[in-house]
Order: C-alpha cells, then sequence, then structure tokens
C-alpha cells in the first residue's frame, strides 16, 4: 500500500492579517495555475489551493496579487476564479509565465473594466506578446 501524504494546512484568513500587521507588504503572491508541472501537482489540488487562497486570503486585504499562468487549459480556469472573486483582486493583478495564445490573452484582458483599468502581462509566449502590443495600442 502507498504511503500517502497528508494535505498541506489551508492558508490563513484575511482575518489573520490585522491592518496594522501588512506593514509593508505590497502584493500577494505568487500564486496561480500551472498545469505544465501536473507531475508534480494535479490540477484539481492547484485549482482548490488556488481557490482558498483568493477566497480566505486575498479577498479584503486590497492588495495587488501576484499571478503565476502556464499550461493548457489554465487561463480559462483562471478566468473562471477571478469573475467568481473579483473582490480578491480589486487593487489589480500580474500575470506573469503566460504562455497562452492570443484568444486565452483575450480573456483575461475582457476581464478589466473601468475601475480596473489593465492586467499587466508579463509573457513567454511570442505569440501572446505580439497581440499585447497590438491590444494594447489599441486600447
Amino acid at each position: 500500500e502507498a504511503a500517502t501524504t497528508p494535505p498541506p494546512p489551508p492558508p490563513p484568513s484575511s482575518a489573520s492579517f490585522g491592518a496594522t500587521s501588512l506593514g509593508c507588504v505590497v502584493a500577494l503572491g505568487e500564486m496561480g495555475l500551472d498545469y505544465d508541472r501536473l507531475k508534480f501537482c494535479p490540477a484539481e489540488t492547484q485549482l482548490r489551493y488556488l481557490e482558498l487562497q483568493l477566497r480566505e486570503v486575498a479577498t479584503g486585504l486590497g492588495l495587488p496579487l501576484f499571478l503565476h499562468l502556464r499550461g493548457p487549459g489554465a487561463c480559462a480556469d483562471l478566468c473562471a476564479l477571478l469573475r467568481r472573486y473579483p473582490e480578491a483582486w480589486s487593487a489589480g493583478a500580474v500575470v506573469h509565465s503566460f504562455d497562452g495564445t492570443a484568444d486565452e490573452l483575450n480573456q483575461l484582458l475582457a476581464l478589466t473594466s473601468a475601475d480596473r483599468s489593465s492586467v499587466p502581462l508579463e509573457t513567454i509566449s511570442p505569440t501572446a506578446a505580439a497581440a499585447t502590443t497590438t491590444t494594447t495600442s489599441a486600447a
């Protein structure tokens, strides 16, 4: 019988971070989805803990998020979570390690609104980089 590793403890809630204890914290992260590394952590586990981080930690802190996003299918899952918890990223977000398609880039950009003028992207995808330049220059 294979030994099982107990799941990690849940992240602390935002209530455990008093406004005075934030000090010089300027962002929350790195957190996200890396579907190119599923051999290390299944997608279901990544989704479960990212949702916990967004719902229980990020919501209510008012800090920008530093998000990791890589691999097929990860963009749709991240966008769904960000739509479900808009208050978690009300101060904005940086999406880094993005290697998706131009269509996936547009899904991310569609999350922005009048009160959230941009979702900065760091990309490792030449296709997405070209689309970013085109998309942002038209805005």
